[in-house]
Parts: C-alpha cells; sequence; structure tokens
C-alpha cells in the first residue's frame, strides 16, 4: 500500500499520486505510524485555490509555489472538507463501510486489530464486487435507477470552455 507521511511536501505526495496514478493516500504518522487521515487531488485543488487568492506580484511567483510545493501534506489533508477520517476494522461487516458510504464518505481506511492501516475500501471497489456478484441478486439489477431511488436530487456543476482553471476550481468549494 502506498502511504504518506505526516513529515512529506506537496510536492512529495504529488509525486507519489502521479507515479502510482492514485487519486488519494492515507496519511500516517511518521513516528508511531498510526493512520491519521487522506490527502486526496480535491485537498491539492483547494491549496492551489486558497493560494491563488492571495494578490500576488509577478516577482514573487517562484516564491508562491515553492510555498506551495514544500507545504507539510498534514497542513493540507482534508482542507477540502471532503475527506472526514474514517476507519472500520478489517472484520467489520461490509454493511459498516457502505453506512460510512452513504454519508457521503469516498474512502475508509481498514485496520488490523492492533489498529495498523492494512488496506482501503473505496465506493468504487464496492461497486466493482457488486457487478462481480450480480447473480446473487435475482432482478436487483433488473430495476431502474428511479424504481431503487439511488440518485440524489443535487445540481450538478457545470461550466463553460471558457472558464478558466482556478474559477472551476473555486466551483467545487
Amino acid at each position: 500500500m502506498i502511504v504518506s507521511f505526516d513529515t512529506f511536501s506537496v510536492e512529495d505526495c504529488l509525486q507519489l499520486m502521479s507515479c502510482h496514478r492514485l487519486l488519494y493516500l492515507p496519511v500516517l504518522d511518521s513516528i508511531y505510524r498510526r493512520f491519521l487521515g487522506f490527502v486526496d487531488m480535491l485537498d491539492i485543488c483547494q491549496l492551489v485555490v486558497d493560494t491563488c487568492n492571495v494578490e500576488v506580484q509577478y516577482d514573487q511567483l517562484f516564491e508562491l509555489n515553492t510555498m506551495f510545493l514544500e507545504t507539510k501534506i498534514i497542513n493540507v489533508m482534508n482542507i477540502s472538507g471532503l475527506n472526514p477520517v474514517c476507519e472500520i476494522i478489517e472484520h467489520a461487516p461490509l454493511l459498516q463501510a457502505i453506512g460510512l458510504f452513504q454519508k457521503g464518505v469516498h474512502r475508509v481506511a481498514i485496520t488490523d486489530s492492533n489498529n495498523a492501516v492494512k488496506n482501503v475500501l473505496t465506493q468504487s471497489d464496492v461497486t466493482r464486487f457488486l457487478v462481480t456478484q450480480i447473480s446473487s441478486f435475482p432482478n436487483f439489477f433488473d430495476k431502474s435507477v428511479k424504481e431503487l431511488i439511488l440518485t440524489q436530487k443535487i445540481r450538478p456543476i457545470t461550466t463553460t470552455t471558457e472558464t478558466t482553471t482556478i474559477e472551476a476550481l473555486k466551483l467545487l468549494q
């Protein structure tokens, strides 16, 4: 499992995420290896938005870039507000994780009896599992999304092709 430690910089984490094609990293305490939470691309995008909200002169751009990249990941973890610290013990029923997902959590850390992170379970993992188990749910997958009341009534966020990247990122706040 690829992890970040609380002493890593944003640059360290971006390199890890890029190299391993990850959208998030579990963050562990560098001394005791305890799970502290997750950092994901939304947190990094939020840092970009926060950094760009400052009035900057051209000659300050290098300094701002350095400050951004050297920021410790512990200070970026969950600044988007979308990654609450959630963990479940590895022997917990799947329904416990699904209950957390129902509340808007995207991923949970799976811990052993010593509270060490062993893996991460995501909403996508559960979806892939369900697809492999279709025969166990006769008639269930034949129902429409509307019948199952699976969708929420939320307004999607949209932009135009003329919208700048920073303005699009601000819409995610």
